[in-house]
C-alpha cells in the first residue's frame, strides 16, 4: 500500500480517532485530572460517588437533572406550510413542536440539563421531537460555554456571564468545555507544549488501544474520514477533542478502557437497547443521565459526553472584528528544520460537536448538536446578502466542471488549480501539505436548518434571549445551530416512547461545513438513502430515503420498516456509529471489523457486521487480528 493509500486508509480510525499503531511496550500510568468537586471522584460500597457536583448543588440545576417541565418547547404546534414548509411528517418525527417565546422569558442557564424538557402543554400523545432535541442542543451549548469556574475545574462560574472576557484582558474567559481533559489527556499523553495546547500531530497513537491495520495516528488536523481543512486564509483548522467528567469517571476510575491494549469488546459494539425496560437500565454503553425524582430524594446526574471543536487562525482584521470566540493556544507544530515549536496563536472557535446522553435516549444511544459559526459557508437564513466567508469565495477562480473536479488526484495534480471545485478534498494528510497550502471551497448544497427537518426556530430564540440577557454584542450570537440528531424508533407516543420497529437517526442528512467538510452528504452513500440528499430537499425519516416531493416524504415506508442496512455517510451519526450503532462516540465508536482490502474510503464494507458476509465480498476483509472482532 503506497503512502496516499495507507493514510486515507489510517484516516478512517474510529473516525478521526481510533485505530492506531503497535501498542506502546513500556508501564503506563493511571491518567490523573484535577476535576471540582474532588470528593466526587470517590466511591461508597454500593458503587455510588461520595460527593456531590454543583448542578446536583444549585437549586436550578438539581430541577434540571430531572425529566423537567418547561414552556419551553410546544408540541401542539399548528401543521401549516408556514411552520412546516418541509411537510414532513408528524408521525415519523414523535410529534409536530417548536421552541417558543418562553425562552426569553427567563434567563439562559448555566445547568446541564439530564433530559429533554417536558412541555407543560403537551398532549397525551406527546412524545419528544426535534424541537425538544433542539432545545436540548442549545440549553447544552449555553452551559458549555459558560465561562468556568477557576476554583472548581469543569464547572460554571454562576457569578459570570457567556461571553465574559478573560481577567487578564486576553481574548474571552474559558469556557466549561475547554476545562475537560482532551483525549491525550484521557490516555495519559502529555502536552507537547506548557499551556493550552493544539497539536498539528497528536502522540496519542503511542498510548492508545492496539489495533492491527489498517495503521493510523490521531492527528489534530485531520477531518472524519481524513483531510485537512484549509480557510480562505491559506490556514489549516486544528480539532480540539474532550470528555466531560461522567465519561472521564467511567473510562478512568470505573474501567481499564485508557490502557492500551485493552478490547472494547466490553462495551458490546452491537448491542440493541431493550426498549421494555425504563431508561438507563441497559447495560453496554457509555453512562447515560440519570433523571432525578425531587419527591422520592433521588439525585440526578449529568450523562457522559463528548465535546469536538475546530478552530481557525485568526487574521489581526478577524480578531478585531470580535464575531468569534476566540482562546489563545500554543500550537505544536514542525518547524522549517523539522524542529518541534509552540508559536501561540489566537484561534477563532468556527464549529462546534456536542454528544450527550440523556436520560430517554442514552444508554447506548447519543443525542448529536452541532453548532457552526454564521460566516464559514453561505446558509441561507443564516447570512444571507454576506460575501465574506472563512471556507467560501464567492469569486474563486478558475472554475472547473463536476468532470474536471472528479479527475483530481492528491498528490498528482496541482490543489491550486482545483482550489474552486467544491468539497474537495486537496490534501488527505498532514504530510501532503506545502508550506502555503491553497485554501478549500466549501460549499453547502441545502440548508440544513430548514430543508431535511422540520424548522424549529429554536436558534432565533436563543440568540434572541443571548442578545437580551447578555447583551446585542454578545459573541455567542453569532453562532447557530445547524441541527440536532436524535435516535427516531418507530413512532408510538406511549412510553417507552420508540420501539425499535425499525431504526433512524432523524434528521437524516446532517453534517457540519468544518467538521464533516469532505466526507458526509457529498458522496453518494451506500447501500442506501440519501444518495440525491444535495439536490432534492425533502427526507423520508423512517429509512434515510431523500424524495423530490414533501408528499412523498410524508408517505409511509414500504413495508413500516426500516431497511436492514445503515445510512453510511448521509448523518454524523451515521458515520460515525455505523460500524457499532450503539455508540456514536468520536473516540470510542469501535473500528469496522469488514475493511475494504484497498484501503480507500469511505470503507463501504464497514456495514457488513458478520464475518461470512465480510469473507463472501472479494473486496473486503475481515480484522481478525481484533479482540472485538472475534467471534463475530
Amino acid at each position: 500500500m503506497d503512502s496516499t493509500l495507507r493514510a486515507r486508509a489510517g484516516a478512517l480510525v474510529l473516525i478521526a480517532a481510533l485505530g492506531c499503531s503497535d501498542a506502546k511496550t513500556d508501564e503506563q500510568t493511571k491518567p490523573t485530572f484535577d476535576w471540582g468537586y474532588p470528593e466526587y471522584s470517590q466511591y461508597d460500597a454500593d458503587g455510588q460517588h461520595v460527593g456531590t457536583t454543583f448542578y446536583q448543588q444549585d437549586p436550578v440545576c438539581r430541577e434540571r437533572l430531572t425529566f423537567y417541565e418547561c414552556s419551553f418547547v410546544d408540541a401542539q404546534t399548528p401543521d401549516d406550510p408556514t411552520t412546516n414548509p418541509t411537510g414532513a411528517s408528524s408521525a415519523m418525527t414523535g410529534g409536530f413542536d417548536s421552541c417558543t417565546s418562553a425562552i426569553t422569558d427567563e434567563p439562559p442557564s448555566a445547568c446541564i440539563p439530564a433530559d429533554v424538557c417536558n412541555p407543560r402543554k403537551q398532549s397525551p400523545a406527546w412524545a419528544p421531537g426535534q424541537a425538544s432535541s433542539d432545545n436540548l442542543a442549545w440549553q447544552l451549548f449555553i452551559a458549555l460555554n459558560w465561562p468556568a469556574n477557576p476554583n472548581q475545574p469543569g464547572y460554571p462560574d454562576p457569578t459570570r456571564q457567556p461571553g465574559a472576557l478573560d481577567p487578564s484582558g486576553n481574548g474571552f474567559a474559558k469556557t466549561v468545555w475547554l476545562d475537560y481533559p482532551t483525549a491525550d489527556q484521557l490516555f495519559g499523553v502529555p502536552p507537547e507544549c506548557e499551556g493550552p495546547t493544539l497539536q498539528m500531530a497528536s502522540k496519542l497513537s503511542d498510548a492508545f488501544l492496539a489495533k492491527s491495520e489498517p495503521p493510523a495516528g490521531f492527528g489534530d488536523i485531520l477531518q472524519a474520514g481524513g483531510g485537512v481543512l484549509i480557510d480562505q486564509n491559506g490556514a489549516v483548522v486544528q480539532y480540539d477533542i474532550r470528555v466531560n467528567r461522567t465519561e472521564w469517571e467511567f473510562i478512568v476510575n470505573q474501567n481499564d478502557y485508557w490502557k492500551t491494549g485493552v478490547s472494547l469488546a466490553a462495551l458490546q459494539k452491537n448491542l440493541q437497547r431493550n426498549y421494555d425496560d425504563p431508561p438507563g437500565q441497559t447495560p453496554g454503553g457509555f453512562p447515560a443521565a440519570i433523571a432525578g425524582d425531587s419527591l422520592a430524594g433521588l439525585a440526578g446526574d449529568v450523562g457522559s459526553m463528548e465535546v469536538k471543536a475546530a478552530w481557525k487562525e485568526l487574521t489581526s482584521a478577524e480578531i478585531a472584528g470580535g464575531t468569534f470566540f476566540t482562546q489563545t493556544f500554543a500550537v505544536a507544530e514542525d518547524g522549517p528544520s523539522g524542529e518541534r515549536l509552540c508559536p501561540k496563536k489566537t484561534m477563532g472557535l468556527v464549529g462546534l460537536h456536542i454528544v450527550y446522553q440523556p436520560a430517554l435516549f442514552g444508554n447506548p444511544e447519543w443525542v448529536w448538536a452541532t453548532f457552526e459559526h454564521r460566516g464559514n459557508v453561505p446558509t441561507a437564513g443564516i447570512n444571507d446578502g454576506s460575501a465574506d466567508f472563512s471556507f467560501y469565495d464567492p469569486t474563486c477562480t478558475p472554475v472547473r466542471t463536476a468532470d474536471e473536479c472528479a479527475s483530481y488526484q492528491p498528490g498528482v495534480s496541482s490543489p491550486e488549480d482545483y482550489r474552486c471545485c467544491p468539497d474537495l478534498l486537496l490534501y488527505p494528510d498532514a504530510s501532503d501539505l506545502p508550506a502555503s497550502p491553497a485554501p478549500n471551497q466549501i460549499a453547502r448544497g441545502t440548508n440544513p436548518t430548514v430543508s431535511t427537518i422540520i424548522p424549529t426556530n429554536c436558534t432565533d430564540q436563543y440568540v434572541a434571549s443571548i442578545k437580551k440577557y447578555f447583551g446585542a454584542d454578545n459573541v455567542w450570537q453569532n453562532y447557530f445551530l445547524v441541527s440536532t440528531q436524535w435516535p427516531l424508533r418507530g413512532s408510538s407516543t406511549n412510553f417507552p416512547f420508540y420501539k425499535p420497529e425499525f431504526e433512524a437517526n432523524f434528521p437524516c442528512t446532517l453534517g457540519n461545513a468544518t467538521l464533516e467538510s469532505f466526507l458526509v452528504a457529498h458522496d453518494a452513500p451506500q447501500p442506501n438513502g440519501c444518495g440525491q440528499n444535495d439536490q432534492v430537499p425533502f427526507c423520508r425519516a423512517c429509512n434515510g430515503d431523500c424524495v423530490a416531493t414533501a408528499e412523498a416524504a410524508a408517505a409511509s415506508c414500504p413495508g413500516g420498516a426500516e431497511t436492514p442496512d445503515l445510512v453510511t455517510n448521509a448523518d454524523c451519526m451515521g458515520c460515525h456509529g455505523m460500524y457499532a450503532p450503539q455508540n456514536s462516540s468520536f473516540i470510542f465508536s469501535h473500528r469496522p471489523c469488514c475493511v475494504r482490502k484497498d484501503g480507500f474510503l469511505p470503507n463501504v464494507c464497514g456495514t457488513q457486521l458478520e464475518q461470512a458476509a465480510c469473507d463472501a465480498n472479494a473486496a473486503c476483509t475481515w480484522v481478525a487480528s481484533d479482540p472485538a472482532c472475534q467471534g463475530s
